[in-house]
């Protein structure tokens, strides 16, 4: 190996990304539009969601909301919380703010798109 030579310390086939669009009812909660590998979005309070995957691998690296509507984009930021995916319970939680930073609820309509990605083994 040569100096300043970058060696990747996980090859291309030991991620895997889920991605599934749900789409926002009037009370928060979320019916699957498509996608694969997420079974369901729900509301557990105001700006609170849990993630819940068939057969998720052991680590989540990362998890990316983001809400669009009639408009083309929701101004609404969702942000996962740190550290909380259980393997045991198949789930992953986020939080959604205005941009006031106060926990808030999605239009009704709107689509979300949640994108997750996984280590294969840990």
């Amino acid at each position: 190996m040569t100096t300043g030579a970058l060696t990747p310390v996980r090859a291309g086939d030991e991620v895997i990304e889920l991605i599934a669009v749900f789409d926002v009812g009037s009370s928060g909660d979320m019916t699957l539009k498509y996608g694969k590998g997420i079974a369901s979005c729900a509301d557990t309070a105001t700006g609170k969601y849990t993630v819940t995957f068939t057969d998720p691998p052991p680590v989540l690296l990362s998890l990316l909301v983001t809400f669009k509507d009639d408009t083309g984009v929701d101004p609404l930021v969702a942000q996962e919380v740190v550290d909380t995916f259980s393997l045991a319970d198949k789930a992953a939680y986020f939080e959604v703010s205005d941009m006031a930073g106060t926990l808030a609820e999605p239009a009704s309509g709107s689509d979300c798109v949640i994108r997750a990605t996984f280590l294969k083994t840990a």
